[in-house]
């Protein structure tokens, strides 16, 4: 049983939502980052967030994983408050979660069979068929079946991502965390990757987070977008109603052309 402090049975509920961020503050390097921020994101959905360079996207990211403690504030996932959890507890909730950085974060020295089945050996009791199937089966779902004796300096920047992605999911994880997934990749690449961030959410049934720039991919794999800005969210909702939305934020992002340029820089 995981140790946890401060839960409430209201704020950090299980229910319909897997993540709740509840009022959190963070500074860094006497920047105040993130400025009270809440929000929730459903289970079982794809939530992406928005927001301009500096914004505290990635920090907040940060938070949920548990990398990062807030000045003041909680964030519960799957009904824990990560903010109180201590080492052990939060090992655990880990292995729940699915992170694709933005640079794949792949061990340039361990072929890619060595990189999906790392957690897998940190954390699971499994014979060494267990691992090489359970590796084999979440290569085939990011199509790269037969890859596994490859190294990283061997691969295109798409592939290192979907290497990423496969060891995210390789201990099926019920959230998965997407850190400018798109990122350094030509499009015809990155909409390879939004479809398979589509695909994978659909035929796992995971909740996701995708944090991103692109206007193109937050439309195509999100059920719904948080637009954050100057440390809190502006605005949260369905992609065709952000879309509409009278927002200064949500203007600049998807209708840019009703916008001034000085105002559009920022």
């Amino acid at each position: 049983m995981m140790d946890v402090e401060h839960q409430s049975d209201d704020a950090g509920a299980a229910g319909t939502h897997m993540v709740r961020v509840e009022s959190v503050h963070k500074s860094l390097a006497q920047k105040h980052v993130l400025r009270g921020l809440s929000f929730d994101i459903p289970r079982g959905e794809t939530t992406v967030i928005m927001g301009p360079s500096g914004c505290g996207k990635s920090v907040l990211l940060k938070h949920i994983i548990g990398l990062m403690r807030p000045d003041s504030g909680h964030v519960w996932v799957d009904g824990k408050d990560v903010t109180a959890l201590k080492t052990a507890a939060l090992s655990e909730l880990r292995q729940h979660m699915g992170v694709l950085f933005q640079g794949a974060a792949l061990f340039d020295s361990l072929t890619v069979e060595e990189n999906v089945a790392f957690m897998l050996r940190q954390h699971r009791r499994m014979s060494q068929s267990e691992i090489r199937d359970a590796v084999a089966d979440a290569l085939e779902l990011v199509h790269l079946a037969d890859t596994q004796a490859l190294k990283p300096a061997e691969l295109s920047g798409g592939m290192r991502k979907r290497v990423g992605l496969a060891r995210a999911i390789v201990m099926r994880p019920s959230l998965i965390l997407y850190d400018e997934p798109t990122t350094g990749l030509d499009p015809i690449t990155g909409r390879g990757i939004n479809i398979m961030i589509r695909d994978l959410h659909e035929r796992l049934g995971i909740t996701s987070v995708v944090v991103t720039h692109d206007v193109e991919s937050a439309l195509f794999v999100g059920s719904l977008i948080a637009l954050t800005e100057g440390g809190v969210i502006v605005h949260q909702g369905p992609p065709d109603e952000v879309r509409q939305s009278d927002v200064g934020l949500a203007r600049r992002f998807f209708r840019p052309e009703e916008v001034p340029a000085t105002a559009n820089g920022a």
